[in-house]
């Protein structure tokens, strides 16, 4: 199993209720880094879903999804803006937080709480291969 982080740009969090009603992920096309990822995604991965802030600098990470099959090139995306998206997957929610856990980004590098590169969040996708990020990730979603 690998472990991805995923960006929805505050403009663009409507999708995130596409995402949920139709179990489907966007990969957005405008990064060769994040396509890139995206090529790697499996069936079993687990992808951390992060709100990008908005005016109101509510963003953070939101929910954890796990796809339900590999990625593939994307044809028929459920959203408005579906040419933005090179790649799709099948998703199931494995835990929506309901309200972001906020982080912050001194010197637009590493967060503070998770460790998560704030380039990362641009890409829009990115496979975390740092076990210490992907454990401080999981902790949230963990129910006592």
């Amino acid at each position: 199993m690998r472990a991805f982080i995923a960006c929805i740009k505050a403009t663009h969090r409507s999708n995130w209720d596409i995402c949920k009603n139709e179990g489907f992920w966007g990969v957005p096309g405008a990064s060769n880094n994040a396509k890139k990822a995206a090529e790697m995604v499996q069936a079993g991965d687990v992808v951390f879903v992060w709100f990008a802030n908005g005016p109101s600098r509510d963003g953070g990470l939101r929910a954890k999804v796990r796809a339900s099959a590999a990625a593939g090139v994307a044809r028929n995306a459920p959203w408005p803006d579906a040419d933005r998206y090179s790649h799709t997957f099948p998703m199931e929610v494995v835990r929506d937080l309901g309200t972001c856990l906020p982080d912050r980004f001194p010197g637009n590098r590493a967060s503070e709480v998770f460790g998560v590169e704030n380039i990362w969040l641009n890409w829009g996708f990115w496979h975390i291969e740092e076990e210490a990020v992907v454990e401080s990730l999981e902790r949230c979603f963990r129910i006592p």
